[in-house]
């Protein structure tokens, strides 16, 4: 939990997030299904993506890409993605001990996430992500990805709280544009 500003908001995060987490075991069936859904190329007008330092700033939207495919035999899944500020890389797997599944990112920025899923529901997935920005900075953010209109759409809404306490909340919708 972040331990600055007025944590009252993170606070009902965190109790939400555990709430969920309770028994939240995703199995390697649940990281295929989530590998299948994410699978191809997406597209967005976004204000930032969570490999910026800037998530959840004010700001004009651009044009960011996505695309993920599966890596080592289904073993994992390579996410690359850009945009006009930065691309970046991540690798998701399946962690059989924790019963998560996990990524670990990096960004031209020089952003590095650690982020864990869980399955919350047939189109809904939980992540947890730590952010570590180039000077050491660290932020935390609680998603909920939804996966709708037949998996075409899917809709990542993005919470944290700032350094004065005050909450943010960005989302980013991205339209799969190929499979």
């Amino acid at each position: 939990m972040l331990a600055f500003g007025n944590p009252s908001f993170m606070e009902k995060e965190q109790a939400a997030f555990e709430s969920e987490q309770k028994g939240a075991r995703v199995t390697r069936s649940d990281f295929k299904k989530y590998c299948e859904a994410n699978a191809g190329s997406w597209t967005g007008q976004v204000s930032s993506v969570i490999s910026d330092t800037d998530v959840g700033t004010k700001g004009g939207t651009s044009t960011y890409y996505w695309q993920a495919h599966l890596v080592h035999d289904g073993n994992g899944m390579e996410l690359k993605g850009g945009g006009p500020n930065t691309t970046g890389r991540s690798l998701f797997y399946y962690d059989s001990t924790a019963k998560k599944i996990r990524a670990t990112g990096v960004s031209s920025a020089g952003v590095v996430n650690q982020e864990t899923l869980h399955r919350q529901g047939a189109n809904k997935w939980f992540r947890h992500t730590l952010q570590t920005a180039p000077d050491g900075t660290t932020s935390e953010f609680r998603s909920v990805l939804t996966f709708s209109n037949k998996g075409k759409t899917l809709t990542i809404v993005i919470s944290k709280t700032n350094a004065d306490g005050s909450a943010t909340k960005q989302t980013n919708v991205w339209q799969r544009i190929g499979k």
